[in-house]
């Protein structure tokens, strides 16, 4: 046979104990007023339920308990009667007398057959206090966090404090958060993405920049001969008729070397062009009207590496 029980509470309190304190607490926990929970308190041993599996009971007594209210849990086999937590009947003059009643009730029980019909009565009325059970212990009502009883689904949890309109806050904040998070995330490819489209044009750029700066050396030389050509009236043919040295050099030109007429060959190095041979850019000057002029559209330099004034716009 399976064991009922009551969770009873009484009005022993702790000297240390504030009462008010804890009839706001039972009042939170069972949602009735402050005036009903005090009512609690008063008496020595009040019922707060009937009926429960030992499970279901330890978890009222556990609830309770937490409010600092003194709890009990008495078998039904052995309780007395108590005081229930809710208000009793109202008294019929027509019913019949405490002794008489009783003598009727046990003669009725004692003289009566056992029947299909009882059986299923009392089957009924077992079923229906198991469902009220599952009802008040329903997992919705259960602390997710110490599995405490509560009032209600949006009550606080008066064991732990869990406050499940908080849990929503923070389920919300989780959301933003990782919302943020994915446009973040998106943000960072779409900048990848648009680095490794433009670094080859950067490299490019950084490469002309880096020439263009080397080959001021091989104006340089240019306007030299030009001011050689202009003051002897002759085109050298070799550096050292132009008073030039014959090792002319920097990061990006490997040589400068003057040959016949005054043509200057500018060689390139591959390294600093990023390519596997050498290129060149050739200079050669013209006297036109006592001023010499210079075509560098010779060479084998990529047009798109030249100077702009030496693009060929014939070459791809």
């Amino acid at each position: 046979m399976v064991n009922s029980f009551q969770v009873v509470i009484t009005n022993q309190l702790k000297p240390d104990q504030d009462k008010n304190l804890i009839t706001e607490k039972l009042a939170i926990l069972f949602k009735i007023d402050a005036q009903k929970a005090a009512q609690l308190l008063i008496k020595p041993r009040t019922v707060i339920k009937d009926n429960l599996d030992e499970a279901t009971a330890r978890k009222y007594l556990a609830a309770i308990q937490q409010t600092g209210a003194h709890c009990e849990l008495i078998n039904t086999q052995d309780a007395v009667d108590l005081p229930q937590i809710v208000d009793p009947p109202k008294s019929d003059s027509r019913a019949p007398q405490p002794g008489a009643g009783t003598r009727a009730s046990a003669h009725t029980h004692q003289d009566a057959p056992l029947s299909l019909v009882a059986r299923e009565e009392k089957t009924e009325k077992e079923t229906r206090e198991k469902l009220l059970t599952l009802r008040d212990a329903s997992d919705a009502t259960l602390c997710p966090d110490c599995g405490t009883i509560r009032g209600s689904v949006d009550a606080i949890c008066l064991h732990c404090g869990y406050n499940p309109f908080e849990f929503e806050s923070q389920q919300a904040s989780s959301g933003s958060k990782k919302s943020f998070l994915i446009a973040g995330v998106i943000l960072l490819l779409l900048f990848s993405i648009g680095a490794i489209v433009a670094l080859p044009h950067i490299q490019k750029f950084m490469l002309q920049h880096k020439i263009n700066q080397d080959l001021a050396l091989a104006f340089d030389i240019r306007n030299q001969v030009s001011e050689f050509i202009v003051t002897t009236s002759f085109f050298p043919n070799q550096n050292i008729d132009a008073n030039l040295p014959n090792d002319i050099s920097n990061d990006t030109i490997e040589s400068i070397i003057v040959s016949d007429n005054g043509v200057l060959t500018v060689t390139l190095r591959a390294e600093a062009l990023k390519e596997q041979e050498s290129q060149t850019l050739i200079f050669v000057p013209r006297a036109v009207k006592g001023v010499i002029a210079w075509n560098c559209l010779g060479g084998t330099l990529r047009n798109d590496l030249r100077p702009e004034f030496c693009r060929n716009s014939l070459s791809q």
